[in-house]
C-alpha cells in the first residue's frame, strides 16, 4: 500500500505531498464542496446511470443536527454498517472517515444500483441500530448525500489527503492516525484500519482520466 515517510503522504508512486502544503490542498477542494463540483443527487438520471459504472465517487453524507452528538459507539456502528454493505453489494472501497457531523467515502461503485443499493443500506442499517439503542424514532442521516466524481489521479490523491486530514483540520487530533474512525491505517506500513479497503490500480498518468 502507502506510507507514510519523514512527514510526507506516498500512495502508491505519486509524488510526495509534504504535509505543509496540505492547506492549498485542501482549500480548493472544501471550497469545491461548497460550490459547484459536489452535486446533489437524489435521483440518478439516465445520464447519471451511464456515468456511474466504472467511476470513482467522494461522498459525503451529514447526521441530521437532532441526531447530534454522535457517540464513539455509534461512529463504530456507522464503520459497521459500512463493511456490512460492502459484503452486500459490489463495490470498491478506497477509504472513509466518520466525522462527529457527516461522513466521507471513496468508493467505486460497480453499477447505479451499487451506489443507490450501497448508501442506502448503509445509512438504513446503521440508523435503525442507532435509534434503537437511543430508543428513539425518526431521521437520523439528511436526505441529502454530495457526490464527485473522481476525474484523475491527482483528484484521488487530493481526496485521500482531504478524508484522512479532515480530523486534524478540524482540530480533533494532532495526527491522522489519531482519529480511530478513518482508512489512514490502511496506508500506513504495519497499519490496521478499522475496516481494510480495497487495493485499486491507478494510472501512471496524474492526468489520465479514470476508469474502473
Amino acid at each position: 500500500m502507502a506510507g507514510v515517510v519523514a512527514g510526507q503522504w506516498l500512495t502508491r508512486g505519486i509524488d510526495l505531498i509534504h504535509a505543509s502544503n496540505l492547506r492549498s490542498v485542501l482549500a480548493p477542494l472544501k471550497d469545491a464542496a461548497r460550490e459547484r463540483d459536489l452535486s446533489y443527487n437524489r435521483r440518478v438520471s439516465r445520464l447519471r446511470r451511464i456515468e456511474i459504472a466504472g467511476r470513482a465517487f467522494f461522498i459525503t453524507t451529514h447526521f441530521l443536527k437532532t441526531s447530534l452528538p454522535v457517540s464513539a459507539t455509534e461512529k463504530d456502528i456507522v464503520l459497521s454498517s459500512i463493511a456490512i454493505a460492502r459484503s452486500h453489494r459490489k463495490f470498491l472501497l478506497a477509504a472513509y472517515a466518520v466525522m462527529p457531523t457527516h461522513c466521507h467515502l471513496l468508493f467505486v461503485p460497480e453499477t447505479a444500483d451499487t451506489y443507490d443499493g450501497a448508501m442506502r443500506e448503509i445509512k438504513v442499517r446503521a440508523a435503525k441500530r442507532i435509534l434503537a439503542d437511543r430508543r428513539q424514532q425518526g431521521p437520523f442521516w439528511q436526505a441529502r448525500s454530495f457526490d464527485r466524481i473522481m476525474r484523475n489521479r491527482k483528484e484521488w490523491v487530493e481526496t485521500l489527503e482531504y478524508i484522512h486530514w479532515n480530523p486534524v483540520e478540524d482540530g480533533l487530533v494532532k495526527e491522522p492516525g489519531d482519529w480511530p474512525w478513518s482508512s489512514w491505517g490502511a496506508y500506513v506500513p504495519g497499519g490496521a484500519p478499522p475496516i481494510p479497503v480495497d487495493r485499486i490500480e491507478l494510472p501512471g498518468d496524474e492526468t489520465a482520466p479514470l476508469k474502473f
